[in-house]
């Protein structure tokens, strides 16, 4: 009898635990084997929840949650009525537009700290019924031994994992990960972090985190390194990492709530991690359509993005985005000395084809590194290979021949000057002919690349190489202006070019790039001949503090006088780049019509307007 009422208090007591706790219950999902998952999210449809009315379009809504940083992304459709639509956080504005100027339905999306055990949210503009709201703990690692960073959970070398938790290391003996210290840096984040021993994508040595299943964040920072990848279940996050302490960001599916983190490089260098955020990415936000690239060192990656020293060597996969619009994602799976028998060997390639959808580009361009590596055969093999796998997950590939040498020039008979591939011309034709018997897409880099060249002469082409190889930065723009312009040219459905944009204005950690205009459909255009016009101006926050930034655009007609006026304000999350987008109607404008552009910090009541950031488009502008 003792037993059977102690069972029953028990019972008793767990269930009145488990009454307590509901609110926070929901986001504790098991992951792999019994885990618990390390991150809470919490999800509200706001017509069933218990608000507050403020006005006839305004609402508060207050949820108990533990003190932390959160994401939070709210979803809702566009208001059929003329109306402002604004949302805050702790009192701060983090969204704000108007239903007229919005080009879609609201995907609001902002980073907030909570301190006082409640976040309070205030609503302008939106119906309770059909806005939804994601809330979702970030999960901040500080890797290493030395003192904590504020509100970061310290990581050191020997915390093994634990399910209870959801997060640790899988093997944490000193043969597989190593605590080292940065005493150059006095900042908690940089001056500690961990080194990774194990050689491989799939390497034992991982860091593991059990997550609510969804697509997801990574944002890190690495340690003292020279160059390493990032890989999530072995599929690769960011690839070709190089120098000390570069922070960057991708973003990858969780389906199965388990992220096994490794990091790797050249066998015999260090490959460190000194801090790590994870943030779950709303349900319901859209993902833009993802540009997948393949190729070698004139393709990739190297860091910083934006370099100081322009003469250092550049991919021109890397500078790719200024010449495309703002809906289009580029993730850069080139990596230094390429081939295609090692690029479907080592795992690149089934990242991308584990993860392209259907309709999405895979851009190639190798064979510099292959030749004298394998026959010509296995090269026109492995390009078939690729092609086939793509098309088998819906995906469109695009084989691109890849440029020559700045060493590449002669004088024919005739005393004109050429520009050729010289060695790799077999492998080049090979790439044409898989193209014509499969059908597929092609860029002649070669011959267009050549051409520029010819055009600007030896002097000025070797200016835009770091050697006679490698493109520099600005010879890897001039090679994604000549890629694109083909892409243009090609009419290649759904990938819409822009001119060069330029990081035009900066204030501080925030930089600004030239804005685009685009119609309905999101193809760049000049002019307001087309209505209604969508402005869209890419924002890039490098700074460790979020950034309130407002984008004003002002439809002028021929005497000066603004026509309209639309505003959007958003807020930047540190480390993070979001376009800024409004859309408005020039039905009314009139001949030589203009838009006049500019951004400001703060929202759009009390803001203060960036220095060079005005900016005149459209007409004859």
């Amino acid at each position: 009898m003792k037993n059977k009422y102690r069972l029953f208090i028990t019972a008793v007591v767990v269930c009145w635990a488990v009454f307590l706790c509901l609110p926070f219950a929901q986001a504790q999902e098991l992951g792999k084997d019994g885990a618990v998952a390390a991150n809470k999210v919490f999800y509200y449809q706001l017509g069933n929840e218990p608000i507050t009315l403020t006005s006839d379009t305004g609402f508060e809504f207050a949820v108990e949650l533990p003190n932390g940083s959160y994401n939070v992304t709210v979803t809702a459709p566009k208001s059929d009525s003329p109306q402002v639509m604004e949302i805050r956080a702790e009192d701060q504005v983090r969204y704000y537009t108007s239903s007229e100027h919005l080009v879609n339905s609201v995907e609001a999306a902002f980073e907030v700290e909570v301190a006082d055990g409640e976040l309070n949210l205030t609503f302008s503009g939106f119906a309770p019924e059909t806005t939804n709201l994601e809330v979702s703990e970030i999960l901040k690692f500080d890797f290493g031994h030395a003192v904590r960073a504020p509100g970061y959970i310290k990581m050191p070398a020997d915390f093994g994992f634990d399910p209870e938790l959801g997060y640790g290391f899988a093997q944490p003996t000193i043969d597989k990960v190593q605590n080292r210290l940065n005493r150059a840096s006095t900042d908690p984040l940089y001056q500690d972090a961990v080194r990774f021993s194990d050689h491989g994508r799939l390497s034992s040595n991982s860091f593991d985190i059990v997550l609510v299943p969804g697509r997801y964040s990574f944002k890190y920072a690495v340690g003292t390194i020279a160059r390493m990848s990032i890989y999530v279940n072995g599929l690769p996050g960011v690839l070709n990492i190089t120098g000390a302490f570069t922070v960057d960001q991708f973003e990858m599916e969780i389906p199965d709530g388990i992220a096994k983190i490794t990091v790797t490089g050249k066998e015999g260098t260090s490959y460190e991690l000194a801090w790590l955020e994870v943030k779950k990415i709303g349900d319901e936000v859209s993902t833009k359509p993802t540009i997948w690239l393949g190729g070698d060192s004139t393709v990739c990656n190297y860091y910083p993005l934006e370099p100081a020293n322009k003469g250092a060597i550049t991919g021109w996969g890397q500078v790719l985005p200024f010449y495309l619009t703002n809906d289009i994602n580029i993730r850069n799976y080139a990596t230094s000395g390429q081939t295609t028998q090692w690029f479907r060997e080592d795992g690149a390639f089934d990242g991308i084809v584990e993860q392209i959808k259907p309709g999405e580009y895979f851009i190639c361009q190798l064979g510099i590194n292959d030749r004298n590596k394998i026959l010509n055969s296995q090269f026109k093999a492995n390009l078939e290979y690729f092609v086939d796998q793509i098309r088998s997950k819906g995906g469109i590939p695009i084989l691109v021949i890849p440029q020559g040498r700045a060493d590449g020039f002669s004088v024919d008979p005739q005393g004109n000057l050429t520009h050729g591939v010289s060695g790799w011309a077999s492998l080049y034709g090979t790439i044409r002919l898989v193209a014509f018997e499969k059908d597929v897409l092609l860029i002649d880099n070669a011959a267009l690349s050549s051409a520029y060249f010819v055009s600007i002469g030896e002097a000025e082409t070797r200016k835009l190489y770091a050697d006679n190889t490698h493109p520099n930065y600005y010879g890897a723009l001039e090679l994604a202006r000549i890629i694109t312009e083909d892409i243009k040219r090609q009419e290649i459905p759904g990938i819409y070019t822009t001119p060069q944009k330029t990081n035009y204005a900066s204030d501080q950690t925030l930089k600004l790039y030239t804005p685009e205009l685009k119609n309905a459909s999101g193809e760049y255009i000049y002019n307001l001949d087309q209505s209604p016009v969508r402005i869209s101006m890419l924002a890039k926050n490098t700074g460790t503090e979020s950034k309130t930034v407002t984008m004003i655009v002002e439809l002028v007609d021929q005497a000066g006088n603004v026509i309209d006026t639309a505003v959007t304000t958003q807020q930047i999350d540190a480390h993070s780049s979001k376009p800024l987008e409004v859309q408005i109607s020039t039905d009314q404008a009139g001949s030589g019509a203009h838009l006049r552009i500019a951004a400001a910090n703060g929202d759009y009541g009390n803001h203060v307007v960036i220095n060079g950031s005005e900016i005149t488009m459209g007409g004859n502008h």
